[in-house]
């Protein structure tokens, strides 16, 4: 993947009109609706598309997971100190079925 050259969402959007805000929610939701639609083809619930680690800028080491089970990616996601009331709350949205 290759970053493609421009801003940022977050440092344009308070620019965009009311309209303009409603097409990039109707684009958004049509790209996620398709992504979605792609099969899974290994055997991990949370990996990237090739069944390896994901990628994200918000964990030090930027990889994490694969992993086989929802508990297994709720674990590694919530901190041990967090209660129990929003551990589930967590656990309930991540086992959503899209």
């Amino acid at each position: 993947m290759s970053a493609v050259p421009g801003r940022t969402l977050e440092s344009v959007f308070h620019r965009l009109s009311y309209s303009e805000r409603e097409q990039l929610l109707k684009d958004l939701k049509s790209v996620l609706s398709q992504l979605r639609c792609i099969p899974n083809q290994t055997p991990y619930v949370f990996g990237n598309s090739h069944g390896g680690p994901l990628n994200d800028h918000r964990f030090l080491s930027g990889l994490y997971g694969p992993f086989h089970l929802i508990f297994d990616f709720n674990a590694f996601l919530i901190h041990p100190y967090v209660r129990n009331e929003t551990k589930d709350k967590i656990s309930a949205v991540h086992s959503r079925s899209y």
